[in-house]
């Protein structure tokens, strides 16, 4: 794994290329690959009827959705565990409200029609098409002990995504990573195979975040 090369600088996509084009959609994922950008992260929820989705937040963010008649949703607490992809695919996630607090951190992003939330399967498909000997890709499972019924259990959520992930040939570009190391021990313990990378954050001073990166390769 490129990981292992010493001294290497490895440029990243963070969910996908949100500077420049709609977040975590599959044309800002096609933007880093045509750019030569071969190395991202990105986020994993499960909607209603367990298919792994592409998206942050464990509620639909009203800062970048709109609904399907064009308008910005005002409703914080639509939560993606509650829907289904069918009815996911009533958002779109293809602009940002550039007067939104969120917005302003990415005023050149460009708007683009009819983005929908992607499933993990079709931008690991793509991924695929594009493989190269420096991919690597970064899929943080978004789950949580500090709340219910956001997510489902995280033996669940693993076996969800490692079936995905295990229908693709991308098993030795992948890091599992996630704030929640429930998911990370279940990598662990079925999946030894599949790197992992433990998240944790400290936030004591205020505005200030630190994001701690521990890598664990087939530890």
């Amino acid at each position: 794994m490129i990981l292992s090369k010493p001294n290497y600088i490895k440029i990243y996509g963070h969910r996908g290329a949100r500077g420049d084009l709609p977040e975590n959609t599959l044309e800002s994922f096609k933007y880093l690959f045509k750019n030569n950008i071969n190395a991202y992260e990105t986020d994993i929820l499960i909607s209603k009827d367990l298919i792994p989705v592409i998206t942050h937040d464990f509620r639909l963010d009203p800062s970048f959705t709109k609904d399907n008649e064009g308008n910005w949703i005002t409703d914080e607490n639509i939560i993606i565990f509650d829907l289904s992809y069918d009815e996911l695919l009533k958002f779109d996630v293809g602009a940002l409200n550039k007067l939104s607090r969120y917005g302003r951190r990415f005023v050149n992003q460009k708007t683009l029609e009819n983005q929908k939330i992607p499933k993990l399967s079709e931008l690991l498909e793509l991924s695929s098409k594009n493989k190269s000997e420096n991919l690597l890709i970064n899929l943080e499972i978004k789950s949580t002990p500090d709340e219910e019924n956001l997510t489902p259990t995280p033996e669940e959520m693993v076996k969800l995504v490692m079936q995905e992930v295990n229908k693709s040939n991308l098993q030795n570009k992948i890091i599992i990573s996630s704030f929640d190391w429930r998911t990370l021990t279940e990598i662990k313990n079925h999946y030894p195979e599949i790197s992992r990378a433990y998240l944790s954050f400290n936030n004591r001073q205020e505005l200030k975040l630190k994001i701690q990166f521990t890598i664990d390769l087939h530890g």
